[in-house]
């Protein structure tokens, strides 16, 4: 009993001093965001992918990421209110889209007070972006059609 009440004090003693001579650490753990991972990938044109993701707890900031099919490095593309679980990634000079290349994202929750990130897909969600010619030509018949009325 008495060896008991020793370890239990012990320990006790021991996470105090850990938790003043590291607070940050131990405040860290507490605050650090749940997982996240992407529910939805569509890609509406050329030019746009659409995101959906499931929210978690402790999230600040939801970061997205993407990359080429091929390469292993991710680049942050955006980021996004806590509030939010959608995202919308436009092609730009910065971050182009390509007809017919396939391409991974994932999405990862960010707490700013700890200053931690939370866990993610690390292989992400893929998505093929459909060939432009493709929807130029439906155009040309719907715009041909319009037409001989």
């Amino acid at each position: 009993m008495k060896r008991t009440i020793l370890s239990v004090t012990t320990a006790i003693c021991i996470s105090l001093v850990l938790g003043i001579l590291f607070p940050g650490q131990v405040m860290a753990a507490r605050n650090r965001p749940g997982y996240t991972r992407i529910t939805s990938i569509t890609s509406d044109s050329p030019d746009t992918v659409s995101l959906k993701w499931s929210k978690t707890y402790n999230a600040s900031k939801y970061m997205i990421y993407c990359k080429k099919s091929g390469t292993s490095k991710w680049s942050r593309i955006a980021s996004v209110s806590g509030k939010k679980s959608k995202y919308r990634h436009k092609a730009s000079k910065k971050f182009p889209l390509k007809s017919g290349q396939k391409y991974f994202y994932t999405v990862r929750a960010y707490n700013k007070k700890s200053r931690t990130y939370g866990f993610y897909d690390k292989k992400g969600k893929s998505i093929t972006i459909a060939d432009d010619t493709m929807i130029s030509d439906e155009n040309a018949v719907t715009s041909a059609s319009m037409s001989q009325d």
